[in-house]
């Protein structure tokens, strides 16, 4: 492993590049993540590199503090062993002293936390953890080795662990605005760290009243572990002959026959569906097509006719000076 013979510093900017690269890919699921779109295999993708980017980042900071403390340890040795190699009372102390100040430096929140990191408090989040996305609340901000931690009990097994503020994604607050009647809602249930559907009742304060579908418990959740249902695309296949079917539709070789009719009929039903839309959809095209070419002759018959009466009016007006005004006596001066 060539990160294992890697300096300290080289490791550092490596988990640097590495954090910047998460943050690049967490941006790209946040694009395509999208209240009511389904997870395609595009986030199913960057989802699975986000755990294996994760996983990387863990295991150079792990081989970070391995160093670091192989390092300490070795000081340790030379300064407190002297050459007839007995080792002073006094150092033994020390080193007792200072690794209780690590375990109270853990417990602590130090004065170094900023107001923006205190303000995470109490919220929901989610991260990956043993290699599945898993969700917790945050119970406090620790500062170990110059960096923010954040203390976090996990939902599932009510296991408290601490892990650095970049690995954690916040939950969205659902907020009143964006509540619906059309909208189907999902509460995140903490026994188990798992969705379920329910049913939304009313708001009180930063909580929702939900009652759970299928189970008909009700109880108060914070409004960042409720979401809006995101809406499962059925994958579309086109035949030859233009129409749509939905995958589930499809006839397999193990469906029994009762299933293979029950889908044939509804693929006929569907098929018709799709053929009267298509009539009325060229219907309704040419008779767009056919007002439009009605507008035009009339509005060209209107022109041609304005212009024609034009005309007219020209000749009538030039037809009274056809005829000269003689003066008198003009008619035969010459004759005599």
């Amino acid at each position: 492993m060539e990160e294992f013979n890697e300096s300290l510093e080289g490791l550092e900017e490596k988990i640097n590049e590495y954090e910047k690269q998460l943050s690049l890919v967490r941006e790209e699921i946040r694009k395509y993540e999208q209240p009511g779109n389904e997870e395609n295999d595009q986030i199913k993708n960057l989802r699975k590199l986000e755990c294996d980017m994760i996983e990387v980042i863990n295991l150079t900071r792990d081989l970070i503090n391995y160093k670091k403390q192989s390092k300490k340890n070795r000081h340790q040795g030379e300064s407190s062993t002297p050459e007839n190699g007995h080792i002073h009372e006094e150092d033994d102390e020390t080193v007792h002293m200072l690794e209780k100040d690590n375990e109270e430096n853990i417990e602590k929140v130090p004065m170094q936390v900023t107001n923006e990191s205190a303000a995470v408090i109490g919220r929901t989040c989610s991260f990956i953890y043993e290699n599945k996305k898993v969700y917790g609340v945050i119970e406090n901000v620790v500062m170990e080795n110059n960096i923010e931690q954040l203390l976090i009990e996990i939902f599932e097994n009510s296991e408290k662990i601490v892990i650095p503020k970049n690995y954690v994604q916040l939950n969205d607050i659902l907020q009143e605005s964006s509540l619906s009647e059309n909208n189907q809602y999902q509460a995140l249930y903490r026994k188990d760290g798992q969705w379920y559907d329910c049913i939304l009742s009313k708001s009180k304060g930063d909580t929702y009243l939900i009652t759970y579908i299928g189970y008909n418990n009700s109880e108060y959740v914070k409004h960042d572990q409720v979401r809006i249902k995101k809406k499962k695309k059925i994958k579309e296949i086109t035949t030859p002959a233009g129409y749509k079917i939905p995958e589930n539709l499809i006839v397999k070789e193990n469906d029994s026959l009762k299933v293979k009719m029950k889908k044939k009929k509804k693929r006929i039903a569907l098929k018709k569906k799709q053929k009267s839309e298509l009539i009325n959809k060229e219907f309704a095209s040419k008779t767009q097509q056919w007002r439009s070419f009605h507008e035009k002759a009339v509005s060209k018959s209107k022109h041609l006719l304005i212009a024609h009466k034009k005309t007219e009016n020209i000749e009538y007006n030039n037809n009274h000076s056809n005829f000269n005004i003689r003066r008198k006596f003009d008619c035969n001066d010459n004759e005599e």
